[in-house]
């Protein structure tokens, strides 16, 4: 954790008006943005009927993923109506379950730098709090200087 100082405070604060009321609003298009760490959770082996996705697992190879030039061959098999081997098409969908939440693009980004061991994949989603007015206050007392650091 880094020590908040006068120095960090106020790279927060630059950090919170480039997202909240700067250019780094056109990255997001958001007002009032959370960002949202959000880690990757797929569920396989559903019905082709309810989702487009799938993997080649190889049932033989302790249900190994195909790499992309061995799923470009076994769709050309597979779309000729020729046997795939020990490799099965497993359909799935990606959810993704909320992880953390930082008032910063930066800091998200940080925290997945230093926790992606932990997770298959992470991303950061951007959330907006409109109506969050508890939230809002603290932030807008940040940028407006009614919320300062004292040291």
């Amino acid at each position: 954790m880094k020590e908040l100082t006068k120095e960090t405070f106020d790279d927060f604060i630059t950090r919170l008006k480039f997202h909240h009321r700067g250019e780094g609003v056109r990255e997001h298009f958001t007002c009032d943005p959370l960002f949202i760490v959000q880690s990757r959770e797929r569920v396989v082996g559903l019905d082709s009927a309810y989702c487009d996705d799938y993997i080649w697992i190889n049932a033989e190879n302790d249900h190994a993923e195909a790499d992309t030039r061995t799923a470009n061959r076994l769709d050309a098999l597979d779309d000729d109506g020729r046997k795939t081997g020990a490799w099965e098409k497993v359909y799935y969908i990606d959810r993704w379950e909320y992880v953390s939440a930082h008032l910063t693009k930066e800091a998200a980004e940080a925290f997945i730098a230093r926790k992606k061991h932990d997770h298959d994949e992470l991303r950061v989603y951007v959330d907006c709090q409109l109506c969050c007015w508890e939230f809002n206050a603290i932030i807008e007392g940040l940028l407006d200087g009614k919320i300062t650091f004292r040291g």
